[in-house]
């Protein structure tokens, strides 16, 4: 499933409630754009709550244009159908998540696509 890290100045958000909303808004939009048939027809509907965990890391040294950006990374499957258009969907992620934060806030996103011939290990 989808990997979602988030970047960003930890005082972007007023309170920790609003970067969890921006976190569960982020998690339905990557969701929305990520779903797509597999490599063998399947259609692959993804379930923000399950399948999409989106975590941030803080920026550590703080500059002004730092302050102003938010960086999402994604890593995910890379299927055919998503493959296809991938650029439109990343810009879709950026428009929606821009759409959440203030306006003087940029967002860049980030496609790391998974194949075939990739291994995990998790201890």
């Amino acid at each position: 499933m989808p990997d979602v890290h988030v970047r960003l100045n930890r005082s972007l958000f007023s309170a920790d409630d609003h970067e969890l909303q921006f976190l569960e808004a982020l998690a339905e939009i990557v969701a929305e754009q990520m779903s797509c048939d597999d490599d063998e027809g399947d259609y692959l509907q993804l379930d923000p709550e399950t399948q999409i965990d989106p975590y941030t890391t803080y920026y550590g040294v703080t500059t002004d244009r730092v302050l102003k950006i938010v960086l999402i990374d994604l890593s995910a499957f890379d299927y055919l159908a998503r493959m296809d258009d991938i650029e439109a969907r990343i810009a879709s992620i950026a428009n929606s998540a821009k759409a959440l934060l203030p306006e003087s806030i940029s967002v860049q996103v980030t496609f790391h696509p998974v194949g075939e011939k990739c291994w995990f290990v998790a201890t």
